[in-house]
C-alpha cells in the first residue's frame, strides 16, 4: 500500500507543479546514430538493394533538420545522401532529388522516423530512380537508429 501511495504522489506532484515528462516530440534527434536497414526490397529491373549498417548525423538546418547517411551507405553523388526534413507531431520526415546520371536519371531518397527514446528510433526508408525514358525502380527498406 505504502508504494501505491508514493506513485500517487510523485504523479499527482509531477501535475500539480507543472512538471513535464518527455514524448517522442521533446526528444534531440540531433547527432549521430548508428542505423539498421533490413526487410529490404526491389521493384523494377535494377539490382537488389541490401540490408546493413553504418552510420548517420542528424543537424538542425535553419527551421528544419539535415540527415546525412555516411559510412555503410553508397553516395554516388554525394548529394544522395543528404536530405532535408521537418518533425510533425513526433514524426520525422527526410527527403532529397538528386540527379545522377548523363541520360537525365534522377533519384528521390526519402526516410520518415519515429525517435522512441533518446538512444532508439525506428522508421523506413526509400529511394527511387527514375529514368527520362520511363523506367525506374524502388527500393525500400526498414531502418532502425540507436547511439
Amino acid at each position: 500500500m505504502r508504494r501505491g501511495a508514493l506513485v500517487f504522489l510523485s504523479v499527482f506532484s509531477v501535475t500539480l507543479l507543472g512538471g513535464t515528462v518527455a514524448v517522442a516530440g521533446d526528444l534531440d534527434p540531433t547527432g549521430a546514430w548508428q542505423v539498421t536497414r533490413s526487410n529490404s526490397k526491389t521493384m523494377g529491373p535494377c539490382p537488389m538493394g541490401g540490408n546493413g549498417g553504418g552510420e548517420l548525423r542528424i543537424e538542425k538546418a535553419g527551421d528544419g533538420l539535415t540527415l546525412t547517411y555516411g559510412d555503410g551507405m553508397t553516395c554516388r553523388p554525394a548529394e544522395v545522401c543528404r536530405l532535408t526534413g521537418s518533425e510533425n507531431e513526433g514524426t520525422y520526415t527526410f527527403t532529397t532529388t538528386v540527379p545522377v546520371d548523363d541520360e537525365g536519371g534522377e533519384v528521390t531518397n526519402a526516410a520518415e522516423i519515429e525517435f522512441t527514446s533518446a538512444t532508439a528510433a525506428t522508421g523506413t526508408g526509400s529511394s527511387k530512380y527514375v529514368h527520362p525514358e520511363g523506367f525506374s525502380c524502388t527500393w525500400t527498406f526498414d531502418i532502425a537508429l540507436s547511439r
